[in-house]
């Protein structure tokens, strides 16, 4: 069983898609602290809704937004950036006014505040940034009494097995110049070598990969189901596998289902990655490994 988290709900919690995620309550949800409004009335809606969303069974997942500092960083010291990564303008406004440490202070004390509602709260993971200074920052979580997710960005066998003690769950993200999959489940194998118990988690990883890989994963997340509004594309679900067709290549196939409004394209895309989050929990590892020869 592998649990599928989607992401990009920051400003998509409207009725329009809480209906969906209610009645397919079988994914979970990422929210960015980064890209929330964390102040006012519009925060305090926020949280109504995913208490709403977790007292329906939904589990919820909140990431620091670190990828978004790193980035933010690395253009600020002149180092180069992959090719395809945007900038984040608040990413930026954080480092220039206040800095990661205030941010990360900040952090702490909402998820502190808030811990009821997430099931898991991911670290401040700017290891590329801080360096050893990272314990520092785990020591504080623990302090308030949250276990949190540890990101893994390159660390050797030996530092990971120190982190065992203190975590039930570690994600993977990418390092720089490989985040590949094949990568990612290398270093997977490798965590569980250690403990078979402890969760891994996959950053950005989606589709074929969740089947293929998922004997090694216990969950992954995704914001690919909310691209389809901005880039004109249509998801589709069908046994197990995800679809990507364009405007013409669906109307073709089959008909005008709907008009082509973004948010009615998001709503359907959203259903088709809620059935397949369905699909991740029901196969077993027998079903996984002959679909996958």
């Amino acid at each position: 069983m592998v649990k599928l988290f989607l992401a990009g709900f920051e400003s998509r919690l409207s009725n329009i898609y809480i209906d969906l995620l209610k009645k397919n309550c079988k994914a979970g949800i990422v929210v960015s602290y980064l890209n929330m409004e964390k102040k006012g009335k519009s925060l305090e809606k926020f949280i109504e809704k995913l208490s709403a969303l977790k007292k329906r069974g939904i589990p919820i997942m909140i990431d620091s937004g670190a990828h978004g500092l790193l980035y933010a960083y690395k253009k600020k010291k002149g180092i180069t950036i992959e090719f395809g990564h945007k900038i984040s303008k608040k990413a930026e406004a954080i480092l220039e006014n206040s800095g990661y440490e205030n941010y990360f202070n900040e952090y702490i004390e909402f998820t502190a505040n808030y811990q009821d509602i997430f099931d898991i709260i991911v670290e401040l993971d700017i290891q590329e940034i801080v360096g050893k200074e990272i314990y520092k920052y785990r020591k504080k979580f623990h302090k308030v009494g949250i276990k949190p997710m540890y990101v893994w960005h390159g660390e050797d066998k030996e530092e990971v097995t120190s982190w065992i003690k203190s975590t039930d769950y570690i994600g993977i993200g990418g390092t720089e110049g490989d985040s590949s999959i094949f990568r990612k489940i290398k270093v997977a194998k490798i965590i569980k070598s250690i403990n078979p118990n402890i969760k891994i988690h996959l950053f950005a990883e989606t589709g074929r990969n969740i089947v293929k890989y998922s004997r090694w994963i216990d969950s992954a997340d995704s914001s690919t189901w909310c691209f389809g509004g901005r880039k004109g594309l249509i998801y589709l679900y069908n046994k197990g596998v995800i679809k990507v067709l364009s405007k013409k290549s669906f109307y073709k196939h089959y008909g005008k289902v709907f008009d082509w409004r973004s948010y009615r394209i998001d709503r359907w895309n959203l259903l088709q990655w809620l059935k397949f989050a369905d699909y991740l929990e029901r196969i077993n590892y027998e079903d996984r490994e002959d679909k996958c020869r």
